[in-house]
């Protein structure tokens, strides 16, 4: 599914890399830009936001092309074991 950028919130708490790396973003931006497809970002949701599991570097990218969505899977996962299923994601 297609969900808006303003509503994806990074928290720390949960999600294990807290400085993105801008090299990255900038190759995933050029690639976007030149027609590549990315695979979707996990996300939770909760009161109408998403938080992010999975995929901070394509979000990132999207949103330095002013995109307003991104493909997203939504996951059913219990609060407390977010960080721990965001970490074994991003190894």
């Amino acid at each position: 599914m297609k969900i808006p950028l303003s509503q994806i919130e990074i928290d720390d708490k949960y999600y294990p890399r807290t400085v993105p790396d801008w090299m990255t973003i900038q190759r995933y931006s050029d690639a976007m830009e030149s027609g590549i497809e990315f695979p979707p970002v996990t996300v939770v949701k909760t009161s109408g936001h998403y938080h992010i599991l999975d995929g901070r570097h394509r979000l990132e990218a999207t949103r330095r092309l002013d995109r307003d969505r991104i493909y997203a899977v939504v996951k059913n996962i219990p609060k407390k074991d977010w960080f721990q299923i965001s970490l074994e994601m991003n190894i």
